[in-house]
């Protein structure tokens, strides 16, 4: 660089710039690399270089997506996707759009438009036989799905996904899928086939995709009232993230590392786990995780007795699942809520945050959440003197926790039935 600088030499030195920047990132200075790479694609753009400047706006979003800013990497994909088609190149078009798409699916900062973009990107894909891209657009489509409560749908194109990366020995692709359709399975209260999936996904524990599927592996132990094994899968995804340096995971490990506390009853050291959770809600990025936790934090501080900090909390929540398009999410949020107002006696108020639950809800939630949904609404009515709807309320939030508490292995229903959440249901 310092040499073509001295030749004056201004259409090349972008591309110096350009490698400067690729150097800052494989060191992990995704701070420096984006520096180096926004005076490339200035540079690329005055020289009129139209070949190195889409591939600079590629490599930004890449650079702004490790620092945390998906809105920003989100723009520079889509940037680059415009001039590759216009310079005629279909298939990188098409496979920054489905990486545009990803981050404003995941961080929910437009979902509508992201479903079009995968939709078209995959039609283009398909045509183009990138297989590897064709696959990725259908993790997309049922994350999706997931996210607004359409789990048919979501699991749909899951089971359609694994077929493909079977059929085309495409086996680095199962893992990831694998975990997605197990996490469908956990959401839908389905946890025999979550830990089955889960398990299969981890295969021997040493691949890519360890330590996401220990840690929902984690969080399954957890509902289950397994606490012994819950506690040594999160161990272990937590040494997998830190020698891989998965920064995406950590929001959601210290959110599962907080459920677990919870459970346990040790409210303080979740406190700590989930505030570091929550912390990742910024600005610039809001992880799922992070939302969710800041939710639990509320029910911390009603159970605290700081009930008008608690609600601001989880209305803070609730406001952004519903902007994320995080139905199940919106759902949990508003039973967090209605407990609040429940503590504080105003029963017609919990009773209509619980009957505003998202459309979608019926499907999204799972049948513990719909269970506890039932049960906190059994205990606002009876607070209103409406006894028979109470306790008809309550015959179905007892009807569906026994059902799942059936479903599961015998082995398992000892400790399940004595999560405090299950013994509320049971009676």
């Amino acid at each position: 660089m310092t040499i073509l600088e001295g030749l004056k030499s201004e259409y090349n030195l972008p591309r110096a710039h350009y490698y400067v920047a690729a150097a800052a990132i494989a060191q992990g200075d995704a701070s420096g690399a984006a520096a180096s790479w926004t005076t490339a694609l200035e540079g690329a753009r005055q020289t009129g270089n139209g070949v190195l400047e889409p591939l600079v706006s590629m490599n930004l979003g890449v650079a702004y997506s490790a620092l945390g800013n998906p809105l920003l990497a989100s723009d520079y994909y889509q940037r680059s996707s415009r001039v590759y088609e216009a310079l005629g190149y279909e298939s990188r078009a098409a496979q920054l759009l489905a990486n545009s798409a990803a981050l404003a699916i995941e961080y929910g900062t437009s979902p509508q438009d992201a479903l079009r973009d995968v939709q078209n990107a995959l039609a283009v894909l398909e045509k183009l036989n990138d297989r590897n891209f064709e696959l990725f657009c259908r993790r997309l489509l049922a994350r999706y799905y997931r996210y607004a409560g359409r789990r048919s749908d979501a699991e749909r194109e899951l089971h359609s996904a694994i077929a493909l990366a079977n059929e085309r020995d495409q086996n680095d692709e199962i893992a990831p899928l694998t975990i997605d359709l197990g996490v469908s399975r956990f959401e839908a209260g389905d946890y025999p086939a979550a830990r089955d999936l889960l398990k299969a996904a981890l295969g021997g524990g040493t691949g890519p995709d360890a330590p996401g599927a220990r840690i929902h592996l984690g969080r399954l132990h957890a509902r289950l009232g397994d606490f012994a094994a819950a506690a040594a899968e999160l161990e272990l995804a937590a040494a997998g993230v830190e020698a891989r340096g998965d920064s995406d995971l950590r929001p959601l490990l210290s959110l599962a590392a907080g459920e677990l506390a919870y459970e346990q009853g040790r409210l303080s050291e979740a406190r700590d786990h989930l505030t570091r959770a929550a912390a990742f809600w910024t600005d610039q990025l809001t992880d799922a995780a992070s939302v969710e936790a800041q939710a639990y934090l509320g029910l911390l501080d009603m159970q605290e007795g700081r009930f008008a900090q608690g609600a601001g909390r989880v209305q803070a929540s609730l406001d952004q699942a519903h902007r994320m398009g995080r139905v199940a999410l919106e759902a949990k949020c508003r039973l967090f809520l209605a407990r609040i107002s429940l503590q504080e006696r105003k029963f017609g108020e919990a009773i209509g945050i619980l009957d505003e639950m998202p459309p979608q809800s019926a499907q999204a939630v799972g049948d513990e959440l719909g269970a506890l949904v039932h049960y906190w609404r059994s205990r606002a009515l009876t607070g209103q003197g409406h006894l028979d709807r109470a306790e008809t309320e309550r015959r179905e939030a007892r009807r569906q926790a026994e059902a799942l508490r059936q479903a599961l292995p015998e082995p398992d229903r000892s400790s399940f039935s004595n999560r405090p959440d299950i013994r509320l249901l049971i009676g």
